[in-house]
């Protein structure tokens, strides 16, 4: 296998995609890129023999060689070596130098615009264009002067606060499927020679219906991209771990109008439940657009016949229950058919007087302080004594019987000031939250970026790493019944500085995981000469990150990378040390120190989670979910909740103190759980939630990591359909019995049904009986003949004589 190797400079602020290709992977194989020698934070998609990663919005941070390792049968090797240089500026010119970049809409995404100059410029702006002739301003900025915001977008959290006159970031969070077009940085307000371009592309995926669905039901992945302008490929892969298999392509372009692809999933595809929608340009991995099939055990969207997959025993044992209990309902109604007649045949031999003839009938009042029953004629009565009863009896139900009220609703007003750069979490409360009300925030009146969390009748959201953007009223909607009524407004405030001083130390909790990261924010009033963040791990074991001098370049020092969105210089006033990922071994004690001490302390606590088979476990295989916590100071509950939705159900709970050292707490899945797969492990504190760590199982149909068929898995099965045998069984006996008593019933009217209109005739041979008269000359002998008799006695009870 020959080495490859590629050097490629790139423009400051543009998005990268990576590809190295083998010419055979096998299925244990893996392929992937590292940076430097260790693992990148972005994901390595495989697919078609490739190995593909997208760097997005790249600065001097993403410089370095890139390898492409390929592990096989235990061995590595390395495939391509790709070397990436990076601008100093962002500098591209007009269009036809404008750099696309492809990014989801979805309430997680963003994209960075970055301007970056190398002259000084006094003026900065940047404008969108969303259809042609259509610029707007966005953002307009000075020298030393505050941000104006002018346009529709809101500047997301990570927008620069000030410009230097080389320096300013566009931050969009969160990315709108409406938010295509083109982008431009303009400088000193010459709109004809923009310095920066960026032509933004929007993808958007659905899945219908959207709020999960039943196993077994079909379903429909659509993926739509918002412009063409070139030839663009758009891919539904389905995912095996970070492995892609192709479902469905096609290939747009500009005279194309389809702007979308739809795959439909009949029902035993729908097991497979990752999915992504890829879009490549010129064999190029442009943008990966993920989206996950929600299981759900709730009935709402999903049809309400549905029956098992586990094995086609399963199908044929719930089909003969099924056809055994609507046979038992048939019989159940001759059985009463039957009755009825019977009854029907007795009472017509019964003589009754028609001013005797009067029915009652009885109705009978659950919880009547006067007796249980009350009696009504129904015969002769007027309906105006009929109309009088009713009316009672309906007045009496509806005083015993009333329809539940839930607790009336009050707004409850709230407002607090925090320190810029700590997190947030809000809460809001009722007395009692129903299967179908739905609580969420809102901000400004706008739905927030944030998800809510319902547990226990309450909503939640944590506001990360907040600043001015994130200052306003926050309000808490109940949705019930059609009406909409606000539980809660909370006003939020920010302050202008993070100073916390010596004692005033904030808590931040983060997941460790490849897609997680911190902002750590030193913000001042006063001015200051030297700053630098340090990190204490473990006690008195404190190491510089970085370091800053005014005027002077950043000094790295710490084993702890700046990523992107750290600050290049420092205005004095600002720094901003940014990680990502965040590692579990992170956790510890971080200080912004200036020459006058210590100006902003964060502790920060890691979580991680685990699933005891990570690349995924077999249907109907037991599992163990484990939520880990890095270090407890206080008393900290961790929570595992089975997500429905964004409702979270309790399933285990543990709460952690200084004393106890056991930091993690485990669930045990049984097999007739593991088809739940939205797992999150929840962080509280007194009450308030501070982080959230989800998981999900991916369900495999591959025999790796899943045990060998052994007797106590036989077992486990066996007793699975012993639970589906049983109840058929004894559902079969009852219909034997009940077609017992139905051939009974049948015989019983038969033989009341017997009466002389009815009768048979009776033939008897009259030369018969004309022999037994001459042998008898009395009339008791005559009786005493038994023939004769017997003639008698039936004609006597009105049998009809024919002579033959």
């Amino acid at each position: 296998m020959g080495l490859c190797c590629k050097s490629q400079e790139v423009v400051y602020g543009s998005d990268v995609s990576l590809r190295c290709e083998v010419s055979v992977l096998s299925e244990t194989s893996i392929l992937q890129w590292e940076k430097d020698g260790q693992q990148t934070s972005n994901t390595t998609l495989m697919y078609n023999n490739s190995a593909y990663i997208i760097l997005h919005s790249v600065d001097k941070h993403n410089e370095g060689k890139y390898y492409c390792r390929l592990t096989e049968d235990g061995k590595v090797e390395t495939v391509r070596i790709h070397m990436l240089n990076v601008t100093s500026h962002s500098y591209n010119g007009n269009n036809r130098n404008s750099h696309v970049i492809y990014k989801q809409s979805s309430n997680n995404s963003d994209v960075s615009l970055i301007c970056k100059s190398k002259k000084d410029y006094h003026r900065l702006k940047w404008t969108w264009e969303s259809r042609p002739k259509s610029q707007i301003d966005l953002v307009a900025v000075e020298k030393g002067k505050e941000v104006q915001v002018k346009g529709p977008i809101k500047p997301g959290r990570n927008t620069s606060t000030s410009y230097d006159g080389h320096f300013f970031i566009f931050h969009i969070s969160p990315v709108n499927f409406s938010h295509s077009g083109t982008y431009r940085c303009i400088t000193n307000d010459q709109n004809d020679n923009p310095y920066t371009a960026t032509i933004l592309r929007t993808i958007r995926v659905s899945v219908e219906p959207p709020n999960g669905v039943l196993r077994n039901q079909s379903v429909v992945l659509n993926c739509e991209l918002s412009e063409v302008t070139d030839s663009v490929t758009l891919v539904w892969l389905r995912m095996e771990g970070n492995k892609g298999v192709l479902v469905k392509q096609q290939i747009m372009t500009e005279k194309n109008n389809n702007l979308q692809l739809t795959v439909n999933l009949s029902s035993y595809k729908t097991d497979l439940l990752h999915w992504q929608c890829a879009v490549f340009t010129e064999n190029t991995l442009r943008a990966l657009a993920p989206k996950t099939i929600i299981l759900t055990s709730s009935t709402t969207n999903a049809p309400k016949d549905t029956m098992t997959k586990d094995s086609h025993l399963h199908i044929v044992i719930s089909v003969a229950c099924a056809v055994t209990i609507s046979v038992l309902i048939l019989l159940g109604l001759l059985v009463l058919k039957c009755q009825r007649k019977t009854d029907e045949g007795r009472i017509a031999g019964i003589k009754s007087q028609e001013d005797e003839d009067i029915h009652y009938t009885s109705v009978t009042v659950a919880g009547s302080s006067q007796g249980t029953d009350r009696w009504f004629k129904t015969k002769h009565a007027s309906s105006e004594v009929l109309d009088r009863e009713s009316a009672v009896i309906y007045s009496d139900v509806k005083t015993k019987f009333h329809a539940i009220e839930y607790p009336p609703v009050q707004t409850d007003q709230t407002q607090n000031e925090v320190l810029h750069g700590s997190d947030v979490s809000l809460r809001c409360d009722v007395p009692l939250l129903s299967e179908s009300s739905t609580l969420h925030w809102e901000k400004d009146g706008e739905q927030t970026s944030n998800t809510t969390l319902m547990y226990n009748n309450s909503a939640y959201i944590i506001l990360h790493t907040v600043d001015k953007r994130t200052e306003g009223k926050y309000y808490c909607r109940l949705l019930e019944d059609g009406r909409i009524e606000t539980v809660r407004i909370h006003t939020l405030n920010v302050t202008q500085n993070s100073y916390s001083g010596k004692n005033k130390n904030r808590t931040i909790y983060r997941l460790s995981s490849s897609n997680s990261d911190i902002l750590l924010i030193c913000k001042s009033s006063s001015k200051y000469l030297n700053l630098k963040w340090t990190w204490e791990q473990r006690r008195n074991s404190q190491i510089d990150l970085i370091a800053f001098e005014k005027g002077i370049k950043v000094q790295l020092k710490g084993p702890i990378k700046p990523e992107r969105h750290s600050s290049t210089t420092y205005n004095s006033r600002a720094l901003i040390f940014h990680i990502s990922p965040v590692n579990f071994n992170y956790s510890g004690t971080y200080r912004c120190i200036t020459e006058t001490g210590i100006y902003t302390t964060i502790i920060l606590h890691t979580i991680r989670v685990s699933v005891e088979s990570p690349d995924g476990v077999l249907r109907n295989q037991s599992v163990n979910l484990t939520c880990e916590l890095s270090e407890g100071t206080d008393s900290v509950t961790l929570v595992w909740l089975r997500m429905e939705g964004n409702k979270g159900v309790l399933v285990k709970q543990q709460i952690m103190t200084e004393e106890n050292n056991k930091l993690h707490v485990t669930v045990n899945l049984s097999s007739d759980e593991t088809d739940i797969l939205q797992w999150q492990c929840a962080v509280f504190t007194d009450n308030t939630l501070r982080a959230l760590a989800a998981i999900t199982n991916s369900l495999t149909s591959s025999t790796t990591n899943a045990p060998s068929t052994s007797a106590e898995t036989v077992t486990k099965q066996g007793n699975k359909h012993e639970k589906h045998t049983l109840p058929c069984v004894l559902t079969l006996f009852i219909g034997i019995l009940l077609g017992a008593l139905l051939y009974y019933c049948y015989r019983k009217r038969k033989s009341m049904q017997s009466n002389p209109q009815e009768s048979e005739p009776v033939y008897i041979n009259i030369s018969q009986m004309r022999n037994d008269r001459e042998r008898s000359s009395t009339l008791g002998n005559r009786e005493n003949s038994p023939k004769i008799y017997r003639n008698i006695r039936r004609n006597r009870y009105g049998k009809t004589l024919f002579i033959q």
